[in-house]
């Protein structure tokens, strides 16, 4: 294996380097674009108190502000958790901005930006509750589907995991035990596989066969 060059990504729209607090990133199956989230107030959009997402095109030598409304006008509280789908033509994040589609202000929702059409959409509908805090979502390889957790009723121990199909417009709770109960324990950190048939994710439920006070890793699917 032969190492290339290190690039500096988190850089303005005038490629001069952020140096507001940094990181959170991921990379298209390409590696030509690369999202991450800044608080750095010189790039676009930034204020220097909330955090943005952005993506910058390494070949184009862009940076794009990602988190904004159908209105162009960016998100007005902190976004957090950008992926990026592995053809480079979806964004998801999570903002509890007022200003987003369905924001309050107060509840966490996850989003998905089509980059070719410019096109904002909220992930994370119908998950059975109104007082829904919901976040770190994850695209599948074409970002047809979407995995993302939740919890219902501001308490973080019903944690659970779903999965939002865009094209059929559904969402599936997908970690459920053999008997369909839901987790006994909180679970966290989806990943989902390219075809978006497969989802995984930690957590210490010990009704999916973790042992007790330990996080285990689990696999849901396929999802069809």
């Amino acid at each position: 294996m032969k190492l290339g060059m290190t690039t500096l990504v988190s850089r303005t729209r005038k490629g001069k380097p952020a140096f507001g607090e940094t990181g959170t990133q991921a990379i298209s199956s390409s590696g030509a674009l690369v999202v991450f989230r800044s608080l750095d107030a010189d790039l676009q959009g930034g204020d220097g108190s909330n955090k943005h997402i952005y993506l910058r095109d390494v070949p184009g030598h862009r940076t794009i502000l990602i988190d904004r409304n159908e209105h162009g006008r960016v998100a007005n509280q902190s976004s957090e958790f950008p992926a990026l789908s592995g053809d480079g033509r979806y964004v998801v994040f999570d903002t509890i901005a007022s200003n987003m589609p369905g924001g309050d202000g107060t509840h966490g929702q996850v989003f998905i930006r089509n980059l070719t059409w410019g096109t904002l959409k909220r992930v994370s509908l119908e998950i059975g509750a109104t007082d829904v805090q919901a976040f770190h979502g994850v695209p599948s390889g074409d970002g047809s589907r979407v995995a993302f957790t939740a919890y219902k009723n501001t308490t973080p121990a019903t944690a659970q995991i779903f999965v939002r199909d865009l094209g059929r417009g559904t969402t599936r709770i997908v970690d459920k035990a053999s008997n369909g109960d839901p987790p006994d324990a909180p679970v966290h950190g989806p990943s989902i596989s390219l075809d978006g048939r497969f989802v995984t994710f930690f957590g210490a439920a010990t009704n999916l066969g973790a042992t007790a006070s330990f996080d285990s890793v689990f696999r849901a699917g396929p999802i069809d």
